[in-house]
């Protein structure tokens, strides 16, 4: 169940690394009215977290799970990298009390952006063996769904679309006429399912999941542009006048790197009471925010909004490239959801590869 962390850029996690989906993996047909006895399974051991309303949240019931159509605005990031987390607490004694701790969960109605989002996570947190990062992604079981439609804002295409191919899942449900397709991905994703009775599913189911993610697919408004050139245009393109343009709209406000997936920065500090008691903790920071720089001696080594916003590009497709081999977007359309500004990632790609060879 879940993935353990690793520094390899392919991201393979331990617990997974000897289930062959091809080999061992099953696919079976989940009814609609059996959508109940799954959580329940789940629940037996995991506290489930499912998309309801525009994010995700921990549940007690299927009611109210967002499973079809597109992905939620708010991903499960929070499950495993929460806002707003206590390291330790501390008294004026000395004493320590850590915070960590080991809880069985379960994502429930992940997107095939999120899971891929938490690939790049898994990357980062795992450079540093992070152990709150690390313990939370052990111990989490994912369940993933295909999306039944995009938002305009969609472009997953560029980055893997919405197929489960080669992602890191216990099962992956797909909506179909009775029910859903139910792949397990994992040992234990394949245990859950075959305690279920179900039967078991055929060509025909197969083929109409790729029909529906040939469908949805073919309604976001992107056409891919080739990974190299994107890498290449943005090491050639330091000077291009898109920056410019972008950082005189940009409000730098933070709101795209708070809602992003794979954005990872935080600010640790300390919170003390006037008898040397605390907690130390790490909140979610955004190099989009000018105090993000701003060091010893009030020099701030990245205080102009034009450069903010530049990195804030170069973060998702010039320097994961460089050092993973993979880009640190998902195409989920997030960003520009929020973004108030209404700056378009697709559209700057456009306009960085545009006329490069």
């Amino acid at each position: 169940m879940g993935a353990a962390m690793s520094s390899d850029i392919s991201g393979s996690p331990e617990s997974r690394e000897n289930f062959s989906r091809e080999t061992s993996g099953a696919s079976y047909i989940l009814p609609r009215e059996k959508l109940g006895l799954l959580l329940g399974e789940i629940a037996k051991e995991s506290s489930l977290f499912a998309p309801v309303g525009d994010s995700f949240h921990r549940i007690e019931c299927a009611e109210g799970i967002s499973l079809e159509g597109a992905r939620a605005l708010f991903g499960p990031k929070k499950v495993f990298f929460p806002d707003y987390q206590e390291i330790f607490r501390f008294d004026a004694q000395g004493r320590i009390e850590d915070a960590l701790r080991a809880e069985k969960r379960a994502i429930f109605g992940a997107r095939a952006c999120d899971v891929r989002a938490l690939r790049m996570l898994d990357r980062y947190f795992g450079e540093m063996d992070e152990p709150f990062y690390k313990t939370a992604r052990e111990n989490t079981l994912i369940v993933g769904v295909t999306c039944t439609e995009s938002l305009p804002s969609c472009f997953c295409t560029q980055f893997g679309g919405l197929s489960n191919a080669g992602l890191d899942y216990d099962i992956w449900l797909t909506p179909v006429d009775g029910g859903f397709l139910a792949e397990s991905g994992s040992e234990e994703g394949k245990r859950i399912l075959a305690s279920l009775s179900l039967p078991e599913a055929d060509e025909a189911h197969l083929r109409a999941k790729e029909e529906l993610i040939k469908r949805v697919e073919s309604g976001m408004d992107w056409e891919p542009i080739p990974d190299e050139l994107i890498f290449s245009s943005m090491r050639n393109g330091l000077e291009h006048p898109v920056w410019r343009e972008i950082a005189e709209r940009c409000f730098a406000c933070g709101k795209c790197n708070m809602i992003c997936p794979t954005c990872h920065c935080y600010d640790v500090r300390d919170e003390t009471d006037l008898h040397g008691s605390g907690v130390r903790v790490r909140v979610w920071d955004a190099c989009h925010l000018f105090r993000y720089g701003l060091v010893a001696g009030d020099h701030n080594f990245r205080g102009k909004r034009l450069a903010r916003a530049q990195y804030r590009i170069y973060d998702k497709f010039y320097y994961p490239m460089e050092r993973y081999g993979s880009f640190a977007c998902t195409g989920c359309g997030r960003c520009l959801d929020v973004c108030n500004a209404e700056i378009d990632l697709r559209k700057i790609l456009r306009r960085i590869t545009e006329g490069a060879e």
